[in-house]
């Protein structure tokens, strides 16, 4: 009878890979895991369950606000009275702001809103905060012709257009008291839409210079010539029915007519619903140009990018010093790169970054010779990218990155002090404004639409492919959505990422264990978290608890963090659940041989004062049937001695008589218990011969 032979399983911490031949699956890697990874709640190097999550902030408002949260960012806050690193979350709309852990959040207190539907960012500066917010274009905030900005001084909706076509009347109202020659018409409604200069006033009629069909019970509006306006008031769009609600004080209006290059842009004052004009005022120091009276060439509603001061506790539009050129509002993202403001990716040009005076957030006036200039692409020798912009990474001092869709473009150096813009790469992209991070050991990693890549610190070095083939996601991914996440925890060691998966259209975790590169496929269900960020206020470890690390913004308004000192996730009585597949592993030289399980001996530790974990052997005739998870259907499974309550060494289970030709081995912690560690699995195997 041939010799028994020894079988050591060890923990699979290089995590689940789903991609290659069952026959073939690489060493020290699992078939699939759930809430498992590759450290104990010592952190010594063990497969475990995952920590459970517990809000962050303990005292006075625990939670931001009702609403997800899509805007987490840090300050560094420092007067005569007070030195401290400031934690900010948005939820609903509304800005939030933490000091300590214990110290609860403190609501900032103001009319503007911040977008409550996308994740946005904020970079600091000083001991302010300053947002790049924004929202989706719809047909009622942008890309129409025709709008036209003046002085209002008529609204009516009983115009008509006369049997010539050419004549305009408002029965019983004397032209001659409202308007002259060189005003402007704006009809809204019925088949003469459009803005149309008058060309002579009577008292009885106004002369347009078109000949329009015959129409009664208009819409219109009477604009003074802008040439002769002393102040904008009003803007309209004759191809818009209604701006909508959810435009107001938080928006700005910007035009760009066929005579100047760049947005101006527009403080909104009021929007009357139901109708399609806006009380408008100058903004960033502009004055109206004759030319913007007249037919605009393009416009576009967006959200304003805004300042959080942290020492006044206010909340306002970010202003461009008067004389000084104009924000870029409208923009996704925003941070902050050799004491400059990095700006990219607005609603009208996503192609184009622009960037402030070195040292002084409020100046955008672009093409002055000092070398503290403000400089955008539009003004930059070979400074505009061809695709839109989809990430902006400060990768270190001296690089920039500026991720596109498929492409990496690298700016070395200050450009006005001798940088220039290189293409990187034109076969990967990063997919979103949110899914890079950096690590402590200086590297760039970020998520391109075929996985996960890695750039090292030096600048310009290719980025090299972490995760070709490995990550475990089953069915389409969104990566190019907004909402991908990563972000670094460096308590933990590893990568959370964060995704949209399209066809349930639910978030996705996976953890990338940085020590071994494995990838870990997390859960925290019911919650949805929206938004990752790095703070590390004071990181390291207080016993079990995390002190900083990484944060996790969820859907009602919670800040969270992995905390070893919790069997369950916010507070719940019920532990997480988890569970892991080890193998397949052959046991026989190939499926024609057999071999039989004599005896299996687990290895392990499960300090709970009650429950169990159960652990089931399945052996199949191919690789293929072992990795059929129980409770699903296939022969050859065996429960084995479970892990019961007390610290656990070993588990025996002798003579289980299972035979085949590969097995895996399961342990299921689905009573939820965090507090089980696996070791090793030691089994003794009798060759038995051709398969039969």
């Amino acid at each position: 009878m041939p010799r028994p032979q020894y079988l050591t399983i060890s923990p699979p911490l290089g995590g689940v890979v789903e991609s290659t031949a069952y026959q073939t699956q690489p060493p020290y890697t699992c078939y699939s895991a759930l809430n498992s990874w590759p450290k104990d709640s010592t952190y010594r190097d063990r497969i475990t369950t995952r920590p459970g999550i517990s809000n962050f902030a303990t005292g006075g408002t625990t939670t931001a606000g009702a609403g997800p949260i899509r805007l987490l960012a840090e300050v560094n806050y420092s007067t005569v009275e007070e030195t401290a690193r400031y934690l900010v979350a948005s939820s609903n709309g509304a800005l939030y702001k933490l000091s300590t852990a214990s110290g609860g959040w403190t609501a900032i207190s103001s009319s503007l809103t911040v977008s409550s539907s996308n994740p946005i960012q904020g970079a600091p500066f000083g001991n302010k905060l300053f947002i790049a917010d924004w929202e989706a274009t719809t047909a009622s905030t942008g890309g129409i012709n025709n709008g036209v900005l003046g002085k209002l001084n008529r609204h009516s909706i009983s115009g008509e257009i006369k049997t010539s076509g050419t004549r305009f009347d408002d029965v019983g109202l004397d032209w001659t008291t409202v308007c002259a020659a060189g005003d402007i018409l704006v009809i809204t409604s019925g088949n003469s839409k459009g803005s149309y200069i008058i060309s002579a006033v009577t008292a009885a009629e106004l002369t347009l210079p078109t000949t329009l069909s015959d129409e009664t019970g208009l819409r219109y509006y009477i604009i003074d010539d802008p040439t002769m306006a002393q102040v904008v008031d009003t803007f309209i769009a004759p191809g818009v029915t209604d701006f909508g609600a959810g435009i107001g004080v938080s928006h700005v209006l910007s035009i760009i007519s066929p005579d100047h290059l760049g947005p101006k842009f527009y403080r909104i004052t009021a929007v009357v619903a139901g109708r399609d004009s806006l009380t408008v005022v100058e903004l960033d120091g502009t004055s109206l140009a004759a030319q913007d009276g007249t037919i605009a060439a393009r416009w576009n509603i967006c959200r304003s990018a805004k300042v959080l001061d942290l020492e006044a506790g206010t909340l306002s539009i970010w202003e461009a010093t008067a004389g000084r050129g104009s924000v870029p509002h409208g923009a996704k993202m925003v941070i902050t790169w050799q004491d400059r403001m990095v700006m990219a990716n607005d609603q009208i040009n996503p192609h184009v970054w622009s960037m402030s005076r070195n040292g002084d957030p409020y100046d955008w006036l672009y093409g002055s010779e000092d070398l503290g200039s403000p400089v955008a692409g539009t003004n930059f020798q070979a400074g505009l990218i061809g695709e839109p912009l989809t990430a902006l990474i400060a990768h270190n001092k001296s690089c920039l990155l500026f991720g596109a869709e498929d492409s990496i473009w690298l700016m070395r150096g200050d450009p006005m002090q001798g940088g220039y813009i290189e293409r990187l790469s034109d076969d990967i992209g990063v997919v979103g404004p949110f899914a890079h991070t950096k690590t402590d050991k200086d590297a760039t990693y970020f998520i391109s639409h075929v996985g996960l890549y890695v750039m090292p610190s030096g600048c310009g070095d290719v980025p090299t492919p972490v995760s070709r083939d490995k990550i475990p996601a089953h069915g389409p991914v969104d990566w190019g959505s907004n909402d991908t996440h990563l972000a670094f925890d460096v308590v933990h060691n590893g990568l959370m990422l964060l995704y949209l998966e399209t066809a349930t259209h639910t978030f996705k975790s996976i953890w990338f264990d940085l020590k071994h590169g494995g990838f870990w496929p997390l859960s925290f269900s019911p919650k949805q978290h929206s938004r990752l960020f790095h703070w590390q206020p004071a990181a390291g470890r207080d016993g079990q608890k995390a002190l900083g690390s990484l944060m996790f913004g969820g859907p009602s308004g919670e800040v969270s963090q992995l905390d070893g000192s919790a069997n369950g996730d916010y507070g719940s009585s019920t532990a997480v659940s988890s569970s892991v597949v080890v193998g397949p592993i052959k046991v026989s030289g190939s499926q024609a041989q057999s071999a039989m399980v004599q005896e299996i001996q687990t290895v392990g530790e499960f300090s709970s004062s009650s429950g169990v974990v159960n652990m089931v052997v399945r052996v199949g005739p191919t690789a293929k049937v072992a990795s059929t998870i129980i409770p699903g259907p296939g022969a050859g499974a065996v429960n084995l001695a479970p892990w019961t309550a007390g610290s656990v060494l070993t588990a025996t289970t002798e003579n289980p008589r299972v035979s085949g030709h590969a097995l895996t081995l399961q342990i299921l912690a689905s009573a939820g218990h965090t507090d089980w560690a696996f070791d090793e699995a030691c089994l003794t195997i009798a060759p038995l011969g051709k398969a039969r």
